[in-house]
């Protein structure tokens, strides 16, 4: 009995030892061999480069010093190069919204002003839901201490519906999900809730409750910011009649603080938010998008020619008052065109307008930079 006892023993610590290893080994072989094919992509946005030679550098050191390093530091390593993976692989396909990501890259430069550059990237979902994933800085910190690898880029992770890939008027909520990723930089819904004046009977599990309400009504109005009412409009859609959770507000509260925000209203949400910004030193929420008039040219089936960067975010919201309005009252060109194709052609239209602004931005860029030199 006692052999037998010895025996199963050794077992137990052969598989503690050495499972885990083999496992996380062959995780990074095929970890790595995934980069090296993204290595190749085409479509690949500046920055992203970096930051996969970075992810590949992480596995070469793990993979060379995985005896040395403590096991739970493995592991938290892998787990970010995998998920990593998946966004990256987001970054590079034909698929992914393109046009509408340089809106939230663009977004970005209103909140990171000085390094690391934060770029987004995306990552698709069977299911109607959009979310961000938060890389933890303590990740990169971790990283730079123990293997010696340092980031000049870092990622925003974010993720849509598949199915709305090429419809950008449905993804102004990513702009929701970039104001989740702002509060988790400077803890914003944390610092309302420390601001905040509570009933003494206030238990620990009603204060975490404030903090996701917190968290979602400051994503809420970040989003306003960039695109109006759109956001309120989206959340409408998906989430009609939902009442409150213990993660998340009743969509019509949530509706109203935006309406409010919009319409210049007293609102204590809003105040509270704008406090929490002003303790960190940060921007106060604002309008920060303009709404062109695209009726003109849409009418005619033309790309709308964007004027400033307030209307790479507002097209948003004046193509989904379009399409709202024209839809179901289609006249003149449109008169003959089905409502599948009606909603098609006018996400289409937002797509080419957004595109031949980054075109020409891009091309702005280029004899800028050649002129300097």
């Amino acid at each position: 009995m006692v052999c037998v006892t010895l025996i199963k023993i050794a077992q137990v610590d052969y598989w503690l030892r050495w499972s885990c290893p083999l496992f996380i080994r062959n995780d990074l072989r095929l970890l790595d061999a995934r980069l090296e094919q993204l290595q190749h992509a085409p479509f690949f946005r500046d920055g992203l480069h970096d930051y996969l030679a970075n992810m590949r550098q992480i596995i070469a050191q793990v993979q060379e010093k995985i005896d040395e390093l403590a096991p739970e530091i493995t592991r938290e390593l892998t787990m970010q190069v995998w998920a990593a993976s998946r966004y990256l692989s987001g970054s590079v396909s034909r698929e992914i919204p393109y046009e509408v990501v340089y809106g939230l890259d663009l977004a970005l430069t209103d909140w990171v002003t000085s390094p690391p550059k934060y770029i987004v990237t995306t990552a698709f979902l069977a299911e109607m839901n959009y979310h961000f994933e938060g890389v933890p800085e303590q990740f990169y910190d971790l990283a730079e201490r123990t293997l010696g690898v340092r980031f000049n880029h870092r990622v925003v992770q974010v993720a849509l519906p598949q199915l709305y890939k090429h419809q950008p008027l449905n993804n102004s909520l990513l702009y929701h999900e970039l104001g989740h990723f702002v509060d988790q930089q400077h803890g914003i819904s944390k610092l309302m809730l420390m601001m905040s004046t509570f009933d003494p009977n206030t238990t620990m599990s009603d204060l975490k409750i404030a903090l996701s309400h917190n968290a979602e009504y400051f994503a809420d109005l970040f989003a306003a910011c960039y695109v109006g009412d759109a956001v309120a409009v989206m959340l409408g859609s998906m989430a009609p009649n939902y009442g409150d959770s213990e993660t998340h507000p009743a969509t019509q509260k949530r509706i109203s603080v935006v309406q409010d925000f919009l319409g210049d209203k007293d609102n204590l949400m809003v105040q509270s938010c704008n406090k929490a910004l002003a303790v960190q030193g940060l921007p106060l929420l604002s309008k920060r998008f303009k709404s062109p008039d695209i009726a003109s040219c849409f009418d005619n089936v033309r790309p709308y020619q964007i004027q400033s960067k307030e209307e790479v975010h507002g097209l948003l919201l004046a193509g989904q008052r379009y399409l709202v309005q024209s839809v179901g009252n289609l006249t003149g060109l449109w008169a003959n065109v089905s409502e599948g194709d009606a909603i098609r052609m006018i996400n289409d239209l937002v797509e080419k307008s957004l595109r031949n602004w980054m075109v020409m931005e891009m091309w702005q860029h280029d004899r800028t930079s050649q002129n300097g030199a």
